[in-house]
């Protein structure tokens, strides 16, 4: 019996679901499902207990009845799902953010999906601790779902792209998105202001005219880049936008179902530190945020990787 390459891909890297058991914690589940819906990967729910002590001397089996509370309520998660027998369900103690990775190094998992944090304003995205940390070393994308995702679609896929490896990286993971939801891909290359900072200038000094036409050419060489190397059928559009380049993009992000950026790595061969840019739109997207860490043992799973495609770029 032959088989399909790209859906055993999808089964073997799971999407891990960060759930912290709120009334308010539907969102990436929301998100996480529609993933798992175009990809065929199969979930898996997590939740990292808090080492919550009610007494000074607490009962010896309390860490056991605690941890079984706990795999007790995201089985009953994973039953209300459609084809929920097949929900992996995962608790463990910990910082939530170690859980998270150290279970989706451990299945090989294509992402991770958590909410943003109950604080700041609804239907945006607000980066909390765990998702904070996650950015510093995960081992595949991190998946932010703003406050009161509720599934709708994922056929806007925006790119932050400056010809970098890791906006190279986002291309590829946008593009494989594209393919399982029939959507298009928005490249958005900023240009941000010229900033003069007085200790390092000299008064009255302005950068001249040939200065911002080549900085203006290079954003556009840039643009152009993303459009040649689009995937083969995908409707691609490609853009130079001028301001702030986190404001700019959350504003972009307005008009977006997700907005897929790269993160840069720094420091030890395991650990990612997400630069200005990511973390910045962590903060103030407006859509579900996708933020591809720059890990050279990264290995872009289904949703991400285009079907039976090579690497964009």
């Amino acid at each position: 019996m032959n088989s399909d390459p790209d859906q055993e891909q999808a089964m073997s890297s799971p999407i891990v679901v960060g759930l912290a058991l709120r009334e308010d914690d539907a969102a990436p589940l929301a998100l996480a499902r529609l993933l798992a819906e175009r990809s065929g990967a199969p979930l898996t729910l997590a939740c990292a207990c808090p080492r919550e002590v009610p007494a000074p001397l607490p009962p010896p089996d309390y860490a056991d009845a605690l941890l079984d509370q706990t795999v007790d309520a995201l089985k009953a998660i994973a039953s209300s799902l459609p084809g929920g027998e097949s929900t992996r369900t995962h608790a463990a103690f910990g910082p939530r953010a170690g859980v998270l990775d150290a279970l989706a190094e451990e299945l090989g998992a294509s992402a991770i999906v958590v909410g943003s944090t109950h604080r700041g304003d609804a239907g945006r995205v607000m980066m909390g601790d765990v998702a904070a940390g996650l950015l510093h070393g995960s081992a595949c994308p991190v998946v932010v779902a703003p406050r009161g995702y509720t599934g709708a679609d994922l056929h806007r896929i925006g790119v932050a792209f400056d010809g970098s490896p890791e906006s190279h990286a986002a291309l590829t993971a946008a593009a494989g998105l594209a393919a399982r939801t029939g959507g298009s891909i928005h490249c958005y290359t900023v240009l941000e202001p010229i900033e003069l900072t007085p200790g390092y200038t000299t008064p009255g000094w302005v950068a001249s005219p040939a200065y911002g036409e080549r900085r203006l050419e290079l954003a556009q060489d840039a643009a152009n880049i993303a459009l040649e190397t689009k995937p083969a059928g995908t409707v691609t559009t490609s853009e130079v936008l001028h301001g702030p380049i986190v404001a700019t993009l959350a504003q972009a992000s307005e008009a977006l179902d997700v907005l897929v950026c790269g993160s840069r790595g720094y420091g030890a061969l395991r650990s990612v530190l997400a630069g200005s840019v990511s973390r910045g739109l962590a903060h103030r997207a407006a859509c579900a945020l996708v933020v591809i860490p720059r890990r050279a043992s990264v290995r872009l799973a289904s949703p991400w990787q285009p079907p039976s495609a090579v690497e964009i770029g």
